[in-house]
C-alpha cells in the first residue's frame, strides 16, 4: 500500500503525517463497528469513546499494524523501543456540536497517533482549518501563561481527512474544535509506550 510521508517541527518537537488511501475498505469496517458500539444521541466525551478498537477484528488488527509501523518510523532510530505489546487504543464518535477540550495523552503512552476514519478533508492542505478542527498546541508554554500583546495562542491546524495519521509526542497538548457535520465523524487514537534503556535514559538527564 503507498503511503504519503511527511514531517512537520514544531516547536522543540516533530510531528508525524502519513497519508494512507482515503478508500482503504478498513475504514468503512471500524466506521460501521464504532457506530454500532456508541450509544446514540448527544453523548459525553467518555460515552462517545469505543475502547479497545483495533484489538476485537481482523481490519482492527490490519490498522494497528499500520498505525504502529507510521510510529516506528516516526521514531526513526529509536523504534526498537516500542513495547510490541502495548497499544491503548479508543475510537471517537464525534456527533454535531461535540468538541474536545485540549488535553494530552501522556497518561496514556508516549507516543501519540490520531487517525482519521472519515473526514472531508482530501485534497487540502494539511494544515488548514477543517472539520473537525484538529489543534495541537504549544508544548512549551502552560496554558494559562501570560502572552504579551503581539503573541497569539499557537497552535497547528490540521485538516482531518479518511487515512491521515498524525503521530506526535503524548505530553503535546491538542484540541478539535466543534464539529459542524451531521453524519458522524470517527476517529481513532492510538498510544504507544517507549522503553527507554537506563542507560540512555540517564545521558538524557545529564
Amino acid at each position: 500500500m503507498l503511503i504519503k510521508a511527511s514531517r512537520q517541527q514544531l516547536w522543540p518537537t516533530d510531528v508525524g503525517f502519513y497519508e494512507a488511501p482515503v478508500g482503504w475498505e478498513v475504514h468503512k469496517t471500524l466506521v460501521d463497528h464504532s457506530l454500532a458500539a456508541s450509544p446514540k444521541g448527544t453523548l459525553s466525551s467518555k460515552e462517545r469513546r469505543v475502547r479497545g478498537i483495533l484489538d476485537n477484528s481482523d481490519a482492527g488488527q490490519v490498522l494497528e499494524k499500520h498505525i504502529r509501523s507510521c510510529v516506528h518510523d516516526f521514531l526513526g532510530d529509536y523504534a526498537s523501543m516500542v513495547d510490541p505489546d502495548y497499544c491503548e487504543n479508543r475510537a471517537l464518535v464525534i456527533n454535531q456540536g461535540s468538541f474536545l477540550s485540549t488535553h494530552k495523552d501522556s497518561r496514556e503512552g508516549d507516543v501519540t497517533c490520531i487517525y482519521f476514519l472519515t473526514g472531508s478533508g482530501e485534497g487540502s492542505p494539511i494544515n488548514s482549518a477543517g472539520d473537525p478542527q484538529l489543534v495541537l498546541e504549544d508544548s512549551t508554554r502552560y496554558f494559562d501563561e501570560a502572552r504579551l500583546p503581539f503573541e497569539s495562542r499557537h497552535g497547528y491546524s490540521v485538516n482531518p481527512r479518511a487515512g491521515l495519521a498524525v503521530v506526535f509526542p503524548s505530553y503535546v497538548p491538542h484540541n478539535q474544535h466543534p464539529y459542524r457535520g451531521t453524519v458522524p465523524h470517527v476517529q481513532i487514537v492510538a498510544n504507544y509506550r517507549v522503553q527507554i534503556p537506563d542507560e540512555i535514559e540517564e545521558r538524557m538527564f545529564d
